[in-house]
């Protein structure tokens, strides 16, 4: 949380992506319903991120941070230099994506930047990065978060007709997941690139 509260995601996207980035709070597509219907946005809180750090005992070791090689580059520099800020040492492990993914499920690194994507309804396109089977978190669930209320509410999310108790559902996991426990700080929609095949 402290992590979240030394950024600024609309600086962040300004120079990650040129400017053509949406900051966002969760996965859901942004300016939708999935996105806007939830209250909660995160403010930047210099004194509020060094008040957890102090809290929490944190004695400004440094904390790895891993990021993909290439890509990410720009959310990682952008990232490390925010949270100084708020006294908070990252260390970056520029690494191939597979061994990133591999370092994270191990618990070899503190925290990840990841690029996700997904279009249409937020959990249905991005299931596998919160998924639990059984009680233990999903091949594809990085981040290692499975309670049983989670394994609950994507259960009852993906059985359920409805678009607006689906709705109702998304905001309940969203604010959980994304705002109280923070198992994701999402930074925003970076749909900026083009690729071309060429002979």
């Amino acid at each position: 949380k402290a992590i979240a509260l030394s950024l600024d995601k609309d600086a962040i996207m300004k120079e990650a992506t040129f400017g053509f980035g949406i900051p966002m709070l969760t996965w859901a597509p942004p300016n939708t319903d999935w996105e806007t219907r939830n209250s909660f946005k995160w403010k930047r809180n210099i004194e509020e991120a060094k008040r957890l750090l102090k809290e929490a005992g944190y004695s400004g070791k440094p904390i790895t941070f891993g990021s993909t090689q290439g890509q990410d580059d720009p959310w990682a520099e952008a990232v490390v230099r925010q949270a100084a800020e708020a006294g908070i040492k990252l260390s970056i492990q520029n690494l191939a994506g597979a061994e990133l993914i591999q370092k994270t499920v191990a618990g070899e690194l503190n925290v990840s930047v990841y690029g996700a994507g997904g279009v249409g309804e937020p959990l249905v396109a991005n299931e596998q990065y919160i998924g639990c089977i059984g009680g233990k978190p999903a091949v594809g669930n990085v981040a290692r978060i499975c309670t049983p209320e989670f394994e609950k509410l994507i259960t009852q999310y993906m059985e359920e007709p409805d678009r607006a108790k689906r709705l109702t559902i998304w905001n309940k996991l969203a604010q959980k997941y994304f705002v109280d426990d923070v198992a994701y700080y999402v930074i925003g929609w970076s749909n900026d690139r083009n690729f071309v095949w060429r002979d």
